[in-house]
């Protein structure tokens, strides 16, 4: 199982708005990071407010899925 995980998403009272501040990879020993990262619709340094940062996870996790180099994956 493939596991993608912001390690840290920085909360910003003021704009109500989630920062990705980090992102990593675990469990992918055949595939490079690169590969994941190209389908993550996302990047380090966006921000998007709680339902929007859901709707990307979850975009994230179908787009790596349907590359079928992983049988699982999950995103936390």
């Amino acid at each position: 199982t493939a596991h993608a995980q912001i390690t840290r998403a920085i909360f910003n009272d003021s704009s109500g708005m989630y920062t990705i501040d980090s992102l990593a990879y675990a469990g992918n020993k055949k595939t490079k990071d690169y590969i994941i990262e190209r389908e993550v619709p996302f990047k380090k340094g966006q921000a998007f407010s709680g339902p929007q940062l859901q709707q990307q996870l979850q975009l994230a996790g179908e787009q790596i899925m349907n590359t079928g180099l992983f049988v699982s994956i999950g995103i936390s």
